[in-house]
């Protein structure tokens, strides 16, 4: 098992689709998971823009292959409702991007580990890379965290206490995807404003 995304997508996924770039291990396969749209509109209700994003997707549109078929291409609704394959007619194939847009975007060949953040920092990290990412050094002031649960790890229970608050996700799929990621994923925050992201978070998860 090379990384969460192949185990848990299938092997498909680590051919034809990169939506989250890794760059914690340059020599390794890149790995792309675009966050779901809610993720950063939530983060904005609170903090107004999203400032920083270590580890961005890349530039322009970012293809996310068919959950049946496996290949891609395909038409999506303006308002992300339906996606249809051009090969097999299921439901995806599609182009998507970047839902993040911060202020600041880290990508290729830029290693967002060596970086200095900012205030209002959000990372959607390498799954298969995980822990330098929860660890980073140069994070400051208000920080957020979408990650899957490994909490059988005790570097990722040691990151966890040092958090404000750990919001635990109800299922979701990722930006082009249909189906439900099939791993819990939670939302780690650090900040003095922790109350008013459990609120805007309200409905979507709630804290550990």
């Amino acid at each position: 098992m090379t990384n969460a995304t192949h185990s848990l997508y299938g092997a498909g996924h680590q051919h034809a689709t990169r939506t989250r770039e890794c760059v914690a291990m340059p020599g390794k396969r890149e790995q792309t998971i675009l966050s779901p749209r809610f993720i950063p509109q939530r983060l904005r209700s609170v903090w107004g823009q999203i400032v920083c994003d270590p580890c961005a997707a890349p530039k322009g549109r970012i293809r996310v292959e068919c959950d049946k078929c496996k290949k891609a291409g395909g038409k999506i609704s303006r308002n992300n409702t339906w996606k249809i394959c051009n090969h097999c007619g299921g439901n995806g194939a599609v182009y998507c991007r970047d839902t993040v847009k911060a202020t600041h975007a880290f990508r290729l060949p830029t290693d967002g580990l060596v970086q200095d953040l900012f205030d209002r920092t959000y990372m959607n990290p390498p799954f298969g890379e995980l822990e330098p990412w929860l660890h980073h050094p140069g994070t400051a002031g208000r920080t957020a965290w979408l990650v899957p649960v490994r909490c059988h790890r005790k570097w990722w229970r040691s990151w966890a206490r040092t958090l404000d608050v750990l919001i635990a996700l109800d299922p979701f799929p990722f930006e082009g995807r249909t189906q439900a990621f099939p791993s819990p994923c939670a939302l780690g925050y650090r900040g003095d404003d922790a109350d008013e992201i459990v609120e805007a978070f309200a409905g979507v998860g709630e804290p550990f």
